[in-house]
């Protein structure tokens, strides 16, 4: 009888996602039903919307002190490159949401080796950083800028927190496919606009 309640009740939940899912409110499903909770939107707090051509938008708020970009043109990216020691490289760049047309303020990033044979292939699982596995780790400064230093040569695929998971640095907003990025001895890398779908 207890199994079958408890079946009852994950059909139940599974049949009212798509309508929760669908609605501007934001409900709470806990083990006695689901509660809506009152929504925010008169507090400025909701989540933004996606641009229309010719707008501009601050994420996460106009508060943090971002400064919105018009949808199409690109944000300023960092000037020069740290030097990095004797053999190892260094990178820098702008993170940047074409999905949102707005810098990443503030975010986790991690660089993270190449795997295959080639060492060329994305790595199959994305858990974050671990030094151990040869990975870098930092966070975009208010503007968007990253800065990592003292890199070993080698194959890297640049990986940003997004919300819910991790996100792959891309090599365009029109070209979705990973950026390989290939560091030498001694190279101090600028990056420029570093392409993301994000959040």
């Amino acid at each position: 009888m207890k199994s079958l309640k408890i079946q009852l009740n994950v059909i139940v939940l599974l049949l009212s996602l798509p309508l929760i899912s669908c609605s501007r409110n934001i409900y709470l499903i806990t083990n006695a039903g689901t509660k809506e909770i009152p929504s925010t939107e008169n507090n400025n707090t909701t989540y933004p919307v996606l641009p229309s051509s010719g707008s501009t938008i601050s994420y996460p708020s106009p508060n943090k002190g971002i400064t919105p970009i018009t949808v199409g043109d690109l944000p300023p990216t960092p000037d020069n490159t740290i030097i990095p020691v004797s053999g190892k490289a260094s990178l820098s760049g702008v993170l940047f949401s074409y999905t949102l047309s707005q810098v990443v303020p503030d975010t986790r990033f991690y660089l993270t080796p190449a795997v295959g044979k080639d060492k060329n292939e994305v790595p199959s699982i994305l858990l974050g950083p671990n030094p151990n596995d040869g990975d870098y780790s930092g966070f975009s400064d208010e503007k968007g800028d990253i800065e990592i230093n003292n890199i070993e040569p080698g194959n890297y695929y640049l990986i940003i927190w997004s919300p819910i998971t991790w996100a792959i640095a891309e090599m365009s907003d029109q070209n979705q496919k990973p950026l390989l990025i290939i560091l030498e001895p001694n190279q101090r890398r600028k990056l420029g606009v570093i392409y993301v779908s994000w959040p």
